[in-house]
């Protein structure tokens, strides 16, 4: 009988497990309003963002002047992801995702990792 209990148990865990978790994580695709800086004090941007899962991960596509790509991960409530246009511009931004939404982050590029811009990505409403 103890075995039986246990047997179940295990089936019941396992099976419940999947559920959980899917409801948990969360699907942060679609369509942003961008606000940031430039590192240094360089200025400021707007623009639109627009993310998209595809699989465990996120395709990243900015158009704030100039048209950006990139791809991340989201852990928890930190979605970092790491961008570009070309070899020679390259980066990464770690955005923390708000109660309203909105992911707040910073952003580099990898040649100059100690210049910090900052990002704001603001879900564009229907």
């Amino acid at each position: 009988m103890r075995k039986i209990l246990y047997l179940l148990l295990v089936v019941m865990t396992v099976s419940v497990s999947p559920l959980v978790r899917a409801q948990t994580e969360r699907d942060i695709s679609g369509t942003y309003w961008v606000q940031g800086t430039n590192p240094g004090g360089k200025g400021s941007y707007q623009g639109i963002a627009t993310v998209v899962k595809t699989g465990d991960a996120y395709r990243v596509h900015w158009e704030v002047g100039t048209v950006y790509q990139g791809v991340g991960k989201l852990k928890g409530n930190t979605f970092q992801v790491e961008w570009g246009t070309s070899k020679e511009n390259v980066g990464t931004v770690t955005y923390q995702l708000q109660p309203d939404g909105s992911l707040k982050g910073t952003w580099y590029v990898a040649k100059n990792p100690e210049s910090l811009g900052t990002e704001t990505l603001s879900p564009k409403r229907k």
